[in-house]
């Protein structure tokens, strides 16, 4: 039996219409979100994953995430018993639907059931076979190639690789021969899968590592710069400026309190 806790059409504008981000939070449930439209992104335990049309984001109990602005997603929160968890590990946290239309109408199905006695049973009936869809969608791979290869796995392995070395002069080259891939193939297939570039990542990863160490830490700016992986303060202070619109000096002040 699944319980639905909240399900809808969320608008990030219109819930959080001065933050340029979410508030950093645990989840103690399964959040599955499907995404229509999108120009930031979700972090989930510290991982970026791209807001784009036809990703889908799967939040399980007890991670931490928060989002950039703007998005907007159909969305389910559900409880999950142990038999229905089982199933729902094998979901990666994130992927691009391929059927985006056949997922998107069994969201609206679901939002539409949802809150009524009446259709109580319809509605078990109607998650399952949403839950289905996206298993099904999950395991979708880019080509033989990567199936044979493990698919999400490999783009995991990747995403690790990545939050061990971000300090490091990493690049496309180191990551692909860690997954044992050719640099061409893997960048078309990290791209496919996570919507940014491996270099874009990489960039991603240091500046979200930045702002913890801004607001957690009395680490100078040089000391950061060189904690992320930036070769020096002149660079990385023109990094975090280009991506976050203010200095990381001017972060650190607005964001402390």
């Amino acid at each position: 039996m699944i319980k639905l806790l909240k399900s809808g059409l969320f608008h990030s504008t219109d819930k959080f219409k001065k933050a340029k981000e979410t508030l950093t939070r645990y989840s103690n449930k399964y959040e599955i979100e499907l995404y229509v439209e999108g120009e930031g992104e979700s972090y989930v335990d510290g991982v970026c994953y791209p807001h784009q049309k036809g990703r889908i984001l799967c939040v399980g109990p007890g991670l931490t995430r928060y989002s950039k602005k703007k998005f907007a997603c159909y969305y389910i929160h559900i409880l999950a018993d142990a038999k229905l968890s089982e199933f729902l590990a094998q979901v990666p946290t994130s992927f691009f639907a391929t059927h985006y239309n056949m997922v998107k109408d069994a969201f609206l199905e679901v939002i539409s059931l949802a809150g009524k006695e009446e259709n109580k049973l319809l509605l078990q009936s109607r998650l399952y076979e949403l839950l289905h869809i996206i298993l099904s969608d999950s395991k979708a791979k880019v080509n033989p190639e990567e199936k044979s290869a493990g698919g999400n796995r490999t783009i995991q392995r990747a995403i690790r690789y990545i939050g061990d070395h971000y300090f490091e002069d990493i690049c496309l080259k180191d990551i692909a021969e860690h997954v044992n891939f050719s640099p061409v193939y893997f960048h078309n297939v990290f791209k496919e899968y996570m919507g940014l570039t491996i270099h874009k990542y990489i960039e991603e990863t240091r500046l979200n590592k930045a702002k913890e160490y801004l607001l957690s830490s009395d680490f100078s700016l040089e000391e950061i710069g060189l904690r992320c992986g930036y070769k020096s303060h002149s660079y990385f202070a023109y990094c975090f400026k280009k991506a976050e619109g203010i200095t990381p000096t001017a972060y650190r002040k607005n964001n402390l309190h």
